[in-house]
């Protein structure tokens, strides 16, 4: 009983390694444009928060949104505001990091 309980935890342990650093391996693939918006938007919140809300947003909304966001001390200049809503707002970009 005791070598079950044992073989299933050590399973359960493998497999949640493996989960974890499969995930960094995801974000770490991430380059350019994906890469500069996921490094900006996870300084505050988990990527699937903001791929969460892609479709529900428009440049002009994605505008107010990052703008707020950067109001916050975020340090995202008006120019990396600019790239980020450019990123945010097309559908064919935006899937590097959000894919559907």
């Amino acid at each position: 009983m005791k070598k079950s309980v044992l073989m299933l935890i050590a399973v359960f342990i493998t497999a949640s390694v493996m989960m974890f650093t499969a995930g960094a391996e995801e974000k770490n693939a991430l380059t350019g444009k994906a890469a500069f918006v996921a490094s900006k938007c996870t300084v505050c919140h988990k990527i699937e928060r903001v791929c969460g809300q892609v479709d529900e947003k428009n440049a002009d909304q994605w505008a107010v949104t990052v703008k707020r966001m950067a109001s916050k001390g975020t340090g995202i200049s008006e120019p990396d505001q600019k790239q980020i809503v450019d990123f945010l707002s097309s559908p064919v970009e935006r899937t590097a990091l959000c894919p559907d």
